[in-house]
């Protein structure tokens, strides 16, 4: 019973974080790494809490570009990379899952390899 009340308020929790997503771009877009790693965390967390709920929300996109421009900022440091490169497993996964559309695998798979590509180049 406990576990079931926390899987739904944590879904309603998540859903409200994705939600407010957008509001959160000066953050991610901020010089202060301080900021960054804040939207890193929670990021982190939504996904502890079910990493599911991201794939088919309306923010899907805004957080998958948020995730591959801060993959290729040259302001960050390794430690920081390290700590998003956690997240990889989920993003690379999407590209095969059956919960996107076919246009939208394609276009994340063709965001991601060029993401990559330019992070390792750099």
């Amino acid at each position: 019973r406990d576990k079931d009340i926390r899987q739904q308020y944590g879904r309603q929790f998540v859903d409200g974080i994705y939600t407010c997503w957008p509001l959160f771009v000066l953050l991610y877009r901020s010089t202060n790494i301080d900021d960054k790693l804040l939207i890193l965390t929670l990021l982190t967390k939504t996904f502890i809490i079910d990493s599911r709920l991201l794939i088919a929300h309306e923010q899907f996109d805004h957080v998958s570009q948020m995730y591959l421009s801060l993959l290729i900022d040259k302001q960050l440091n390794l430690t920081f990379k390290t700590r998003l490169l956690d997240l990889l497993p989920f993003f690379a996964s999407l590209d095969t899952d059956e919960d996107l559309s076919e246009d939208r695998r394609k276009k994340w798979s063709d965001d991601l390899c060029r993401t990559l590509h330019t992070f390792t180049a750099d």
